[in-house]
């Protein structure tokens, strides 16, 4: 098997200028809040062009609008990232008719296992009824169409024909790398108890994105850069979802980032052309580091366990809890099957 194509290191303790999006075209699945939002927002005031494909109305609507009257470029396009035709028309909505930046991010929430196992529902004959797939819908087979889905469009739609030709070869401005950049989490690396489909799903995208940096180069076209490929694994991250469980995981050590943290390293992988192939662990207070997944990397095994001997993930209080009996696995899940906002 060939080794994937990989630049070197994120060296994330260097300034760095990032380049202007000015005359990109972006789309953010999932930008009416939270990680998503604070992306959409980045990109925007970084000059690109954002379609925000948002299910919910009144979020992604009100995102766009603040981002207009502030005087950026952005838009939003009803979509539910579950269904194709609902992904294709997002795409398409672009007004220049071109996609430069694609960021699969819509993810939902989930359940831990515990509680459906417990109390299984069951049809009239006595035959457990099958728990939902919402989550593995979203968090994975939503981000693999979407995936897919850009490379279509990348490919069909490279460039802005320029209007002073009649050849549809001539681009104005001239094509540059076409940019995917995947939206994992630290439970794509790190074990998450009681929760199988959201740590399979989030695996899942981790094993897409291993797997789309290693397109061949010429995969757009002879002649055409290839599309560069990065991901970003935020930890826990305040959010809507994760907010009540912020001050249990601080009193552990855990290090909590927030949406903009996350914002900052998309616009440093987006700014950064030597970027390819790298996943980049999210943490705040300026915590963020490569995860190395690679081969000379250990597939980031190495990376998670210096900052798991570092404390940030608060691992150490955890296992000593546990160990003392002051600590039980379902302390460290929602009561009563309230849905658990995971971003680690």
């Amino acid at each position: 098997m060939a080794t994937p194509k990989c630049t070197p290191r994120i060296d994330f303790s260097t300034e760095f200028g990032a380049e202007s999006l000015e005359g990109k075209s972006a789309i953010v699945t999932g930008a009416g809040g939270g990680i998503g939002e604070s992306i959409a927002r980045a990109l925007a005031r970084a000059g690109a062009y954002v379609t925000i494909a948002e299910l919910n109305e009144e979020n992604g609507k009100a995102v766009a609008r603040s981002l207009r009257e502030d005087g950026f470029k952005a838009q939003h396009h009803k979509t539910d990232v579950t269904k194709w035709t609902d992904l294709v028309s997002a795409f398409t909505f672009s007004p220049t008719k071109t996609i430069d930046i694609v960021i699969p991010n819509a993810g939902v929430a989930s359940n831990p296992l515990i509680p459906w196992l417990t109390n299984t529902p069951e049809d009239a004959t006595g035959n457990p009824l099958p728990p939902s797939q919402a989550v593995v819908d979203v968090n994975f087979t939503a981000v693999y169409n979407t995936a897919l889905l850009a490379i279509y469009m990348f490919k069909k739609y490279p460039c802005l024909p320029s209007p002073t030709s009649d050849s549809t070869s001539t681009c104005t401005p001239p094509p540059s790398a076409k940019q995917i950049i995947f939206v994992g989490s630290m439970a794509s690396y790190r074990d998450m108890p009681g929760i199988p489909s959201y740590g399979g799903a989030k695996f899942g995208v981790r094993g897409i994105f291993k797997a789309m940096r290693g397109l061949a180069p010429d995969v757009l076209g002879e002649g055409r850069e290839g599309v560069r490929v990065n991901m970003i694994a935020p930890s826990w991250i305040r959010s809507g979802m994760t907010g009540g469980l912020v001050p249990f995981l601080e009193r552990r050590g855990v290090v909590v980032g927030s949406p903009g943290d996350c914002a900052g390293v998309v616009l440093r992988i987006v700014g950064d052309a030597g970027v390819y192939g790298r996943a980049v662990a999210v943490l705040g207070n300026g915590g963020s580091f490569d995860l190395c997944d690679d081969y000379d990397g250990l597939e980031g095994t190495r990376e998670i366990l210096a900052a798991s001997k570092r404390g940030v993930f608060g691992d150490q209080t955890t296992r000593e809890e546990r160990k003392k009996g002051e600590l039980k696995l379902e302390d460290l899940l929602p009561n009563d099957g309230e849905e658990i906002g995971v971003a680690i």
